[in-house]
């Protein structure tokens, strides 16, 4: 980040990602996909059929330098968690 920053950012990709999905991915990059599972019934109604971010403001500002992707940031966080909080 660069400059003086006031107010609220939305940090998102701009793209929508299924919870599920994300989910998986992380059980699959931490060996542990097999401690995962999801129910088939489900009687809750989603409010609004598509949930995703908007960075304009952030981008519109050029606060943001870098930009990282879903999957190399999970992979950052996972490796981060694993040699500072794993036994």
């Amino acid at each position: 980040v660069i400059g003086n920053v006031d107010g609220v950012y939305n940090l998102c990709s701009g793209q929508q990602y299924k919870l599920r999905d994300v989910i998986t991915k992380i059980g699959l990059l931490m060996d542990k996909a097999d401690h995962i599972s999801f129910s088939n019934t489900s009687t809750r109604t989603l409010t609004s059929p598509i949930i995703c971010g908007n960075s304009d403001r952030i981008k519109e500002q050029s606060l943001i330098t870098t930009l990282t992707s879903l999957d190399m940031g999970l992979v950052k966080t996972i490796e981060f968690y694993k040699q500072n909080y794993e036994q």
